[in-house]
Formats: C-alpha cells, structure tokens, sequence
C-alpha cells in the first residue's frame, strides 16, 4: 500500500527492504523470554553474529578488542552489549528445573536469511553501480567504502600511491559517485551520495 511507483524504485528492492525488517522484528519480539528494545536486540545479534564469524577466522574466540574494532563500536559500549545479553541469557536460564532449559533460548547467529538476502540483493545492485565506472574511479570508491573487503583509505593514502592529491582523488570520488548515482536512478534504484 505504501509503495510509491512514482518514485522509480523497484518493487523488489522496496519489498527486500520490507521484507528484512518485518523477519528482523519478529524474531526480536518472538526470539526472547525477556523483550529488549529493537536497537538492543539488533546490536546484541550483530555483536553475537561478528563474534561467532571471527572465531572461525581466527580459530580461538576473539578479544573484546578485536570485535570492537571489525563493528567500529567503543570497548566499553561492547562489554556493556557482551554483559547485557550475558545477564539476560542467565536469567532466562532459571526457573524449575523441568521447565526451561537455556538452549531453548539459543538463537543461531550463523544463519540469518533476512540478512543473506539483503546481503545478496546489496552486493549485486552493488556491482551494477560500479559496473559504469572506469578502473580508477572504481578503485577509489572500494577503499574509501570498504568494498569487496579493501580497507577504508584516506584521500591522502590513495592520493600518495596514485601519484595525486588528497584534492584531486576527492574530484574523482565525487565523480564517480555522481556517475553510480545517475545509474541508480535508471535502474530505479534509491540512492543518496
């Protein structure tokens, strides 16, 4: 009902978007004994989910340190989210001994459809947008947006090795966004620079 075709958004791209956040808030009032509000429960997954992640990688289970540099969260903002969810998985653990058992509370973080379809549908209309763009200018938005898993740069990092200045690869990012948002916009596709 709220889909707007004047907009020149596709419907699936506004469905996907929909779609993600009615499973997202679902398992966020269904998923606890103990309801926590959407943005507590939304960071306590995504902190659960990295970490599950960076114990594969590193093969041990990572420091506090390390998860809150990968999530960009502060030190202590993650050990207040690690506490948190840790006092309310042990208060749901309670009660009579036949009733609850805590692994009825274990959510699995490893699988998220919601999240692998919005990763999909991202990472494809993604690559259209770079798709119009020439090999440097797609260079620079990879590492100034961390793309296919590059670095974030700073204009002056990029500028050093490309034999530019910080000025000119800001002319050349802004090109290219303009150039990605141009081809948002034929594709239907909302996008802000």
């Amino acid at each position: 009902e709220k889909f707007d075709g004047a907009r020149k958004v596709k419907f699936s791209t506004y469905a996907a978007w929909w779609i993600r956040q009615s499973i997202g808030r679902s398992l966020v009032n269904t998923g606890r004994a103990i309801r926590l509000p959407h943005r507590k429960e939304e960071l306590i997954r995504k902190v659960q989910a990295e970490k599950s992640i960076m114990s594969q990688v590193l093969d041990r289970q990572p420091t506090t340190r390390e998860i809150s540099a990968k999530l960009g969260i502060a030190e202590k903002k993650l050990n207040d989210v690690l506490m948190f969810s840790e006092r309310i998985s042990s208060f749901e653990s309670q009660g009579e001994q036949n009733q609850v058992d805590l692994l009825d509370f274990y959510e699995d973080y490893t699988y998220a459809p919601e999240k692998l379809f919005g990763d999909y549908i991202l990472k494809e209309q993604t690559a259209r947008l770079l798709s119009v763009l020439g090999d440097r200018e797609r260079n620079i938005i990879n590492q100034r947006f961390e793309i296919g898993g590059r670095r974030r740069r700073s204009l002056k990092q990029m500028g050093g090795e490309m034999g530019l200045s910080p000025e000119t690869v800001r002319h050349i990012e802004k090109k290219a966004l303009g150039k990605m948002q141009t081809e948002a916009a034929k594709g239907y596709l909302c996008m802000t620079a």
